[in-house]
């Protein structure tokens, strides 16, 4: 139990690091600063990559623990929707960079 604690802070975390890197969005964008922009949208990339991974395995985890498969696919959408605004956000920086 004491590994899902430490992964669920570690999600955590990275949601905070991406919040961080998505932030200042419509300043690099109205800055025209796109190598700004490509850093942030590259960063923001792998910290999704990584929270998702951390979900997978918890979810695992989860089910192994006797957590029932709904109370683990609530858990999962919850998770999701924590991180998935700054998703959106790093979406938006790559359809405008690309305009």
């Amino acid at each position: 139990m004491e590994v899902m604690e430490q992964l669920e802070k570690h999600i955590n975390k990275e949601v905070a690091k991406l919040k961080y890197y998505m932030e200042p969005a419509d300043e690099l964008i109205a800055d025209n600063n796109h190598t700004e922009i490509e850093i942030a949208v590259k960063q923001g990339t792998q910290i999704i990559d990584k929270i998702t991974d951390i979900i997978s395995q918890l979810k695992g985890m989860k089910l192994d623990f006797g957590v029932s498969a709904r109370e683990v696919q609530k858990w999962k959408k919850d998770k999701k929707n924590g991180f998935s605004p700054r998703q959106q956000q790093r979406d938006d920086k790559i359809e405008r960079q690309n305009c």
